[in-house]
């Protein structure tokens, strides 16, 4: 009985590794096969990024940013400075 259990579990694991072996292959090919998806992430990303900006300077809150970032830039520097 001990030897069918160890005969299972060597089996298993050695299937396991075949099938971690298979999925990082076939992962590997796929990723390879990615051709210019990359360049549209990147504008994708750039999109996000301009629409956030420009919606902070429509809405106003960037002076509000602003006189909060001035306020802490002189509590630092103390007064009479």
């Amino acid at each position: 009985m001990l030897n069918t259990m160890n005969e299972m579990s060597l089996e298993l694991a050695v299937r396991g590794q075949i099938a971690i072996a298979t999925l990082m292959d076939r992962t590997r090919e796929r990723l390879a096969a990615e051709d210019g998806q990359t360049a549209a992430e990147y504008i994708g990303i750039i999109l996000v990024i301009v629409a956030v900006i420009a919606a902070v300077a429509a809405s106003g809150i960037a002076k509000s940013i602003g006189d909060g970032i001035k306020n802490a830039i002189d509590s630092v520097k103390g007064p009479g400075s």
